[in-house]
């Protein structure tokens, strides 16, 4: 057998830490030559060092990962192709900075507190659904987060670790100038047992503060956090060609409750009437609207459960593509401004 080489050794000569491989490895763009099925312990191949260099240096200069994976499978002429086109969005992207800058520079007044209303339930709510998935990784503080974002006529919340992404849209009953702003993700808790639900809340944005204030009642605010949010947006688009099965949402959990243990991933089929949950010797089946192909992928049940019951009304929409690595979307049948997103595992 060729020599393997551990971990430590190939981070060295590939220039990429240890937590980032496992990172590649668990999204299958950098899978190890051999697990050892007792400790765990992550070998590579040589041969896989130019591929390691490759996905460094792609993510170096800001190269999604989706865009990494297919750059694995083309020849070089094409990956300088792909190079050469994402540096060109790169410059259009420096572009509109610099005159955004310069007009921020000869307009004082836009850097004037920004601020929109909603209605106090619809954000104590939307803060309770997404707030499970946001990280509680201390060394990602910036996933510790919410990130809100007002936009013309809509409020958006959306929270992350990277395995899951939860998305809410509200309507915004009064809007100024479009900001962003992440909010702790332990503020946000405390803002929902200090916000009353019945009044409106008015949100503003004053220099790296974030304030809510109810109809003349009380008013929270907390430091946002000055850090970049993941880009997610690519992500929520359906997947071509998209599967979409139609779950009555309390049966999908009642299902996937049998499998909320200890034993692994459960496998998810979309078939033209009804969605199948399998997993060795447990099988279970709940009726389904399909359309689109038949499709197959594995999620963590916990997760799934979790995604479920966070979502509004009566129907979930299960979103599944033709890709085994792409993230599986939830969306509220009934109310699509909510969306929970779940990265796929790998059957054991």
């Amino acid at each position: 057998m060729d020599h393997l080489l551990g971990i430590g050794e190939f981070a060295k000569l590939v220039g990429i830490s240890v937590s980032a491989l496992r990172f590649y490895a668990d999204r299958g763009l950098l899978i190890p030559a051999r697990i050892d099925p007792d400790s765990g312990y992550r070998s590579f191949h040589p041969d896989q060092v130019a591929s390691g260099r490759l996905i460094r240096d792609l993510r170096v200069i800001g190269v999604p990962l989706t865009t990494v994976h297919e750059a694995l499978a083309l020849p070089d002429a094409e990956v300088h192709q792909l190079v050469d086109a994402h540096i060109s969005g790169l410059q259009v992207q420096l572009h509109e900075a610099q005159r955004t800058a310069q007009l921020l520079g000869s307009a004082p007044e836009s850097r004037m507190t920004r601020t929109t209303t909603v209605a106090g339930a619809d954000l104590i709510h939307a803060f309770d659904q997404v707030l499970p998935f946001a990280s509680t990784n201390a060394e990602h503080p910036h996933l510790m987060t919410v990130l809100v974002e007002v936009r013309a006529n809509s409020i958006r919340v959306v929270t992350t670790d990277t395995h899951r992404l939860a998305v809410r849209d509200l309507v915004a009953l009064e809007t100024g100038p479009e900001f962003a702003a992440l909010l702790p993700a332990a503020a946000a808790r405390r803002w929902m047992t200090e916000l009353r639900p019945g009044s409106d809340i008015r949100l503003a944005l004053d220099g790296e503060t974030l304030t809510a204030t109810g109809d003349g009642e009380v008013t929270v605010s907390a430091q946002v956090v000055p850090a970049d949010f993941p880009d997610y947006e690519q992500v929520l688009a359906p997947p071509n060609p998209a599967t979409s099965i139609l779950v009555d949402r309390h049966q999908f959990i009642e299902a996937l409750e049998r499998f909320d243990d200890a034993g692994g991933a459960v496998l998810l089929s979309a078939d033209e009437h009804h969605l199948r949950l399998q997993r060795r010797d447990v099988d279970s089946r709940i009726d389904g609207d399909r359309h689109g192909p038949c499709a197959h992928v594995a999620i963590d049940p916990a997760y799934g459960i979790e995604a479920a019951a966070n979502a509004i009304g009566a129907e979930l929409a299960i979103e599944i593509g033709p890709d085994p690595l792409r993230p599986i979307l939830f969306r509220s049948a009934t109310n699509g401004s909510h969306v929970s997103l779940l990265m796929p595992v790998r059957l054991n």
